[in-house]
């Protein structure tokens, strides 16, 4: 006899009725799938490349103490003569001599304003603002304000797609990134300008995160793993192709900007194109809902009516058996248990680290020195995300992500060793941008770990919980690179290596799950009760029965049920006993 925790009725009340079923039997795979990853595609796209959009426009350029106004001598004739020259041998870009004219005078001050570089200093907010010197902090600040800006909006932002729903979520968190880019894109002060980020950061990873939750819980068991993985890769890749044309280009950083988050206009036309997630109305039990949801995505699907309409129709009779007939609202008794919560303390856990050591891989200031770096980086991204992508359905989750973390961290290591022992740069490059195609690779399979680690009706809140522990990991990474500042960058990536080191620990002990999604499909196994047999047995317990002569069976976890004389045996309701697939790869939600 199997125990309650591996057979189970396909509607459980709440937690397990969303898991118990995959949707290839409910309304099949294509179009309907196939819409949702290109929209959840879009929405990475986007988050990225507002990311980027900071780097693209405040990179650094030459500078050095402004001319008095009424100084008529040439930029070069007023460095020659004001600007003293420093130990290695260039021009001092933040101090004077106090008496420029006096031939013998060493004095030198701090400045307060400068000139700029004339050929570059339209195309960045630095020469705007003057973020140069002293007033360099300001630059992390505004990247600390970026990541700290979704903290506030992934929380009550997956609240609120457990509440109400993916698709108003999506729709609500999408205003407010339009306006907030729009006002981005002409704030004429700094103040200004990291408000217009904070909403953009906030709005743009919440649209992303609750697509990535909606994709995960359309998406067949087959296709799951491969979709969310590539959702990522995509969006990602196509942020950085941008960002790697347009730093070659020499526009305004107004227009640089406009640019890099184009793709947000094509946000709120796609957003018209989705559904409701019908795992979450059915976690909900609002079947009324699911049924619409479910006939759109079968006939988008070319599905056969009838058979999703058999579906429908034994989650309806199964409900009214039970007594407890979709109303729209979820209970929440036993809603988290132990290992449910347990999962959720190791994804978050591994979420910050691994987040935090990306972004300081990122900020490492070898990162962007030579103009070919982005076009090298896409490259290798490509090739290691190729080959994850050929082992997420054949190797498990874990195992990928307790090598790549073991083998960025130790890459880490020996990156640090180079910069200590004064090893060519060009070895460095190198080791660099292995390191941030292998941590990407592990924040990817990180993210479809979390996906898959929550039951539908806390999914949302919970896997935008580990986004936003992710953006704690860049608010991390943002203050210890005081640590580069002060001369110790190889100090900092030994800290990203244990970092990863740890998160190797970490996720090696994420639970085993026994009830969220699979990423195995259950139809592939010798416990799962095929699609033909589940409609077959669905198409014979559908006979119209009067309400006040129904009576109630129960089906034991042995498949023994209650036996009623009332009630014919043709009418007797037999719950589908649904297993989760026995396969090597370990099970993550």
């Amino acid at each position: 006899m199997e125990s309650a925790q591996t057979s189970r009725s396909l509607f459980m009340g709440g937690q397990n009725t969303s898991e118990a079923f995959d949707c290839a039997d409910a309304f099949g795979y294509g179009n309907f799938q196939k819409g949702m990853l290109i929209f959840a595609v879009l929405t990475v796209w986007v988050m990225h490349a507002h990311t980027l959009a900071f780097p693209l426009i405040s990179s650094d350029l030459d500078h050095w103490c402004k001319r008095p106004r009424d100084v008529n001598i040439s930029a070069e004739a007023w460095k020659s003569m004001a600007i003293p020259v420093e130990d290695n041998g260039q021009r001092s870009r933040c101090t004077a001599y106090a008496s420029p004219y006096d031939l013998n005078g060493t004095t030198v001050v701090r400045c307060d304003q400068w000139d700029y570089d004339v050929e570059v200093a339209h195309t960045t907010i630095v020469s705007s603002w003057n973020l140069v010197c002293h007033r360099r902090w300001l630059l992390a600040v505004a990247f600390a304000v970026y990541m700290a800006g979704s903290l506030g909006f992934l929380f009550v932002g997956g609240f609120l797609t457990d509440i109400i729903g993916r698709k108003l979520t999506i729709l609500g968190a999408t205003s407010v990134l339009m306006l907030a880019a729009f006002g981005g894109c002409f704030a004429d002060t700094y103040l200004m300008y990291l408000s217009t980020r904070f909403l953009i950061s906030g709005s743009s990873c919440t649209v992303c995160a609750v697509a990535f939750v909606l994709l995960a819980e359309v998406s067949t068991n087959r296709h799951r793993g491969l979709h969310l993985s590539f959702s990522e890769i995509a969006g990602l890749w196509l942020g950085n192709a941008c960002f790697a044309v347009l730093r070659g280009v020499r526009l305004n950083w107004i227009a640089l900007q406009l640019l890099m988050v184009s793709p947000t206009v094509l946000l709120p036309l796609s957003c018209t194109l989705i559904q409701e997630s019908p795992r979450w109305l059915i976690a909900r039990q609002d079947l009324k809902r699911a049924e619409v949801v479910v006939l759109a995505a079968a006939k988008e699907n070319g599905f056969p009516a009838q058979d999703a309409l058999d579906f429908i129709e034994r989650l309806k009779s199964q409900a009214l058996d039970k007594g407890t007939m979709a109303t729209g609202t979820t209970e929440f008794k036993n809603i988290l248990p132990a290992t449910v919560l347990r999962r959720g303390l190791v994804v978050f856990a591994t979420g910050f680290k691994v987040m935090g050591a990306f972004y300081v891989v990122l900020l490492t200031s070898v990162a962007h020195k030579k103009p070919w770096m982005p076009w090298a980086s896409l490259a290798v991204d490509g090739a290691f995300q190729a080959l994850y992508l050929a082992l997420v359905d054949r190797v498990e989750r874990v195992a990928i992500a307790v090598r790549v973390f073991i083998t960025a961290g130790a890459i880490c290591c020996l990156l640090a060793g180079m910069m200590t022992g004064g090893a060519p740069e060009e070895y460095a490059i190198a080791l660099l941008i292995v390191a941030k195609a292998l941590i990407g690779v592990a924040v990817i399979i990180t993210c479809l770990c979390a996906a898959e680690a929550f039951p539908s009706n806390v999914r949302g809140l919970g896997f935008c919980l580990f986004f936003a522990c992710g953006r704690l990991g860049g608010v991390f990474a943002s203050a210890a690179s005081l640590l580069r500042a002060a001369g110790h960058e190889d100090l900092l990536l030994v800290i990203a290596a244990t970092i990863l080191f740890l998160s190797a620990l970490v996720i090696e002990r994420l639970p085993l799950q026994d009830n969220a999604l699979s990423q195995d499909g259950t139809r592939s196994s010798k416990h799962t009760v095929s699609s033909a047999g589940v409609l077959k047995e669905m198409k014979a317990t559908l006979h119209p029965r009067p309400k006040e002569k129904v009576a109630r069976t129960r089906r034991s976890v042995s498949g023994k049920a209650s036996p009623n004389p009332r009630v014919p045996s043709s009418a007797r309701s037999v719950s589908l006993q649904f297993r989760p697939a026995k396969s090597p790869s370990i099970q993550l939600g």
